[in-house]
């Protein structure tokens, strides 16, 4: 009897766990902020209006790109575009990037240096035009835009170009009230004086106020580049080459700063292009390089691989234009030397047509046959020589 209540009370359990299993259980207590819908993805701060639908993977991109440039690549080229690729689709796709005009610097000087048109005997290996299609094709490919990328990198080349190393690395390191006031030198430099009396003038509400974070909060104030507006997420709108130096500077000190040193590689591309482009330049490259990264708090070893990594992509680029150049005027040379030997037996061909037309007299044919024969007739065919008299 114990026995069987015991095996009973078995199946009951049995069955009562198989019941509470199929049933669905009530939702439990959830915190007010977990019932709030899910946010949609965060879009591109870098997508333009053009181009909304930024890549999200690196196959997305490779295939866009296929699609947006059927033509072949020249060779020297596909690697710097895969990296681009491969670097780029991550840094694009995290919520900490943000636009700038240092990123498009950087990308600037990419695809108008590295990617400009191959060589020709015409022009050269120096003066190579930017490929605009293969250019727009990479910048599409991404979800940016190539003719906000050219202005803006342009601008800031500009900017640059008018700054010292001393100058440059000052911006570099001033803090506080002292970035401020750098900042409103160069503008007061280079932008007109309307510009730089606005910007002198106290913002409103939500223009960023006094202080010296004032121009920071003015710089994420705008919108994003490309749109109609101006206003977009985590972006700024472009403004003209006017205002280079003022946010050229601005630029730059928020990246010491921290407010967008999400660094990838067109940071390390940017700040070797604005090294480059300074009108005073004592230091060695390498060393100025690592200097101005010390002072923006960015970390030495990063920048000076993208260094290493552009200069030696520069150097396989430019050598392997050299020898397309090499073999171009082989080429050449082949074809010349080839159409003087064309030419030679041209010539030869016609003096023997000339020589069949109009052959020589009967004479010249004798003595060319027989020169002892028919010298032996001319003789007889003169006239006998006459007697010299004697002498008396």
């Amino acid at each position: 009897m114990a026995t069987r209540a015991f095996w009973l009370l078995i199946g009951v359990s049995t069955v009562r766990g198989w019941h509470a299993a199929n049933v669905p259980r009530p939702a439990a207590a959830l915190p007010l902020g977990a019932l709030r819908a899910r946010p949609a993805a965060v879009s591109l701060p870098s997508a333009s209006a053009s181009s909304p639908s930024a890549p999200r993977t690196l196959s997305d991109c490779e295939r866009a790109f296929l699609r947006l440039y059927p033509k072949p690549v020249y060779p020297p080229y596909s690697g710097i575009v895969d990296e681009l690729f491969s670097s780029l689709v991550l840094t694009l796709a995290d919520s900490r990037f943000q636009y700038s005009r240092l990123f498009a610097l950087g990308m600037y000087t990419i695809l108008s240096q590295a990617l400009a048109k191959p060589p020709s005997i015409e022009r050269g290996v120096e003066n190579r035009p930017t490929n605009e299609e293969l250019a727009a094709a990479v910048c599409a490919a991404l979800g940016l835009d190539w003719t906000t990328i050219e202005r803006d990198g342009r601008a800031m080349l500009d900017w640059a170009s008018g700054l010292s190393e001393a100058e440059l690395f000052a911006i570099a390191r001033g803090t506080g009230a002292a970035a401020t006031a750098e900042v409103g030198a160069a503008a007061a430099d280079s932008a007109p004086a309307s510009a730089v009396q606005a910007e002198a003038e106290p913002r409103t509400a939500g223009g960023g106020g006094a202080g010296p974070f004032g121009a920071m909060r003015s710089l994420f104030a705008r919108g994003t580049p490309g749109t109609a507006d101006g206003a977009g997420a985590g972006g700024r709108a472009s403004s003209g080459v006017g205002s280079a130096a003022r946010e050229g500077a601005e630029e730059l000190r928020a990246l010491a700063l921290n407010k967008y040193a999400f660094y990838h590689l067109s940071i390390g591309i940017a700040l070797h292009a604005l090294v480059m482009h300074c009108t005073v330049q004592s230091k060695p490259r390498r060393v100025a390089l690592a200097e101005l990264s010390t002072a923006l708090g960015l970390k030495e070893a990063k920048v000076l691989r993208e260094h290493d990594w552009w200069l030696g992509a520069l150097e396989r680029v430019h050598d392997s234009e050299e020898r397309r150049l090499d073999d171009e005027v082989r080429t050449l040379q082949q074809v010349a030397t080839k159409l003087q030997v064309e030419a030679a037996e041209a010539r030869r061909l016609a003096d023997e047509a000339d020589g069949i037309a109009s052959p020589p007299p009967p004479a010249e044919v004798a003595m060319a046959a027989d020169p002892v024969e028919g010298g032996a007739r001319a003789d007889a065919g003169a006239a006998p020589e006459q007697p010299t008299p004697p002498a008396e």
